[in-house]
């Protein structure tokens, strides 16, 4: 099934992938006040006081060939 917003990818054609994450400062100032929650941003602190305010973004071009793609 394709749809109008689906692209048939062809050999030669090439693309980019760019997944990231970014840790905002008040990230965890927005999850609902619950003993989950709470015992969730417990565990999660430290981790989250090391790297909050960073962001990081993988980017791999990518060509599609006969058998497939290379990255």
């Amino acid at each position: 099934m394709t749809s109008a917003n689906s692209l048939h990818l062809s050999t030669g054609m090439t693309f980019t992938n760019e997944p990231g994450i970014y840790i905002r400062a008040d990230a965890l100032d927005y999850l609902p006040d619950t003993p989950e929650n709470k015992a969730f941003i417990q565990k999660v602190r430290p981790a989250f006081e090391k790297y909050k305010n960073i962001g990081v973004r993988i980017e791999d071009d990518m060509v599609v060939t006969e058998t497939g793609s290379n990255g």
